[in-house]
């Protein structure tokens, strides 16, 4: 009978944990929530360093966003800013690019819209300056063919 008993403290002791056990639970919890929140600081961090990079890096800012966004700082003030920001580089990427293909085409109208509309972007004009100093160099390169061909 005295083994039964035994037997029966022993299957009590092992349900409940020891102190120890929970001491090493709460503290593996307290240390995933002060990594988490490391990593949280890390992230705001170089997301900052980013925001406030100048010139602007599209590609770092995106995974800056990715990151903050990862790490669960969905309302962070500086993850928005940075979502702004990246909205308009890509706005300014897609500008860009219908300049260049516009002075591809060698269209004036269309070039002529799509300059204006970057400079409306605040595009860096040094962007813009080598598709039409490309467009500019075929068009003389054209005109002294014709030129020297009697056209």
């Amino acid at each position: 009978a005295s083994t039964g008993s035994a037997a029966g403290v022993a299957a009590s002791s092992s349900s409940k944990p020891s102190p120890r056990k929970a001491w090493r639970a709460q503290g593996e919890k307290f240390t995933q929530v002060a990594t988490s929140a490391g990593q949280r600081a890390k992230t705001i961090k170089a997301l900052r360093a980013v925001l406030f990079q100048e010139p602007v890096q599209p590609e770092l800012l995106e995974l800056a966003v990715k990151q903050a966004e990862a790490s669960g700082l969905a309302s962070d003030p500086d993850l928005l800013r940075a979502r702004k920001l990246l909205e308009t580089e890509r706005e300014k990427a897609a500008a860009v690019k219908k300049v260049r293909e516009a002075a591809n085409q060698r269209d004036m109208k269309a070039l002529r819209s799509a300059t204006a509309q970057c400079h409306q972007l605040g595009v860096n004009p040094s962007k813009l300056l080598q598709f039409i100093t490309q467009l500019l160099e075929e068009q003389a390169k054209v005109a002294q063919l014709a030129g020297d061909h009697g056209l």
